[in-house]
């Protein structure tokens, strides 16, 4: 009787987490988030913002880690923390399979360093980002910052200028949609890395032709999506 409190009591009693491998884990884990950060916004394909989505990955992977470094110690705090999930409910937005796939990802490598196994967490994240970049093509192109354009035009060679002409701005990635009618122009580009100045630019560029009335500039951030 007496030897079988006595492992119930070791059950229960803390264990001590060896600081300088905990440390280790810890830094190999940020150097990891880090490089995953890196590749979902250079390399995802999703349409919300990448960069705001991606800064939540150190926060994600912290909290994770943080939690199997508790409950490793102690069946206690493992039976308590199913207890308080129980009650927890987290509701995320998450829509698009790729962000499942990279927040999957970031939890595999938490747990995995929190539970000491480096190497295997080293070589399965290598092996993610050169996947990530062998399967993919670069998405410099898909942007979401979209620009409008509206203009009345004169004749169709008025209409070849102001393609010719946007074109030759790099801040612009591609045309996303194009109205016209008779004698006007509605235009929607996709565009990256464009300052306040660039608009007047443009607008200035597009006056200088005379065929050219009522040029009309607006701009939506994919931050609002």
């Amino acid at each position: 009787m007496d030897d079988i409190k006595a492992q119930l009591l070791d059950l229960s009693t803390n264990a001590e987490v060896a600081l300088g491998e905990w440390m280790v884990s810890l830094v190999i884990l940020l150097i990891l988030i880090t490089a995953i950060k890196w590749v979902y916004v250079k390399r995802s394909n999703t349409v919300s913002n990448r960069v705001l989505f991606a800064n939540t990955f150190y926060a994600f992977a912290l909290a994770i880690f943080l939690i199997i470094t508790s409950i490793k110690v102690s069946l206690a705090l493992s039976l308590g923390l199913i207890g308080a999930l129980s009650i927890v409910r987290f509701r995320t937005a998450i829509k698009e399979p790729e962000q499942l796939v990279y927040l999957l990802m970031i939890i595999g490598v938490s747990i995995s360093l929190a539970a000491q196994q480096v190497i295997p967490s080293i070589i399965i994240t290598l092996l993610f980002l050169v996947w990530q970049f062998t399967s993919k093509q670069s998405n410099s192109y898909i942007n979401k910052d979209l620009m409008n354009i509206s203009l009345d035009f004169n004749a169709n060679q008025d209409l070849e200028f102001v393609f010719s002409e946007l074109k030759k701005i790099k801040q612009i990635n591609g045309f996303e949609k194009i109205v016209t009618d008779s004698n006007s122009a509605n235009l929607t580009l996709s565009v990256s890395s464009i300052q306040d100045s660039d608009f007047l630019d443009i607008k200035s560029k597009l006056e200088q032709n005379d065929g050219l009335k009522n040029v009309s500039i607006s701009f939506i951030s994919s931050l609002t999506f």
